[in-house]
Parts: C-alpha cells; sequence; structure tokens
C-alpha cells in the first residue's frame, strides 16, 4: 500500500465534523497523542483553572 494511501486511510478515521460558516465550509479534524500521559478531564480542568485564574471567560 503506498504512503499517500496510507495516510488517507489515517485521516479518515480520526474524529471530524463539518462546519460551514457564510459560504465557507470547513472540515475540522481531531487528533490525540498516543503518549500522552494527561486524560482528556485533566486536560480540560487544567484548561478551565488557567482561564479563570486569568480571568478569560
Amino acid at each position: 500500500m503506498s504512503e499517500n494511501n496510507e495516510n488517507q486511510q489515517t485521516q479518515e478515521r480520526r474524529p471530524h465534523f463539518v462546519k460551514t460558516i457564510g459560504k465557507t465550509t470547513y472540515l475540522v479534524t481531531c487528533h490525540f497523542s498516543e503518549t500522552s500521559k494527561e486524560t482528556l478531564q485533566d486536560k480540560l480542568k487544567r484548561m478551565i483553572l488557567r482561564d479563570i485564574q486569568s480571568g478569560n471567560y
């Protein structure tokens, strides 16, 4: 299998959604690190606390 074909299959398995704003359509994909030691819950908590501390809410 070619590298381009493997890359395309990998991209198709990633979570994604389509958003249209005006006349522009965006395809948004997500990527998650497989080596991360921080859970999604930990990351969200850290981001929320940082926003609260900086008054950015």
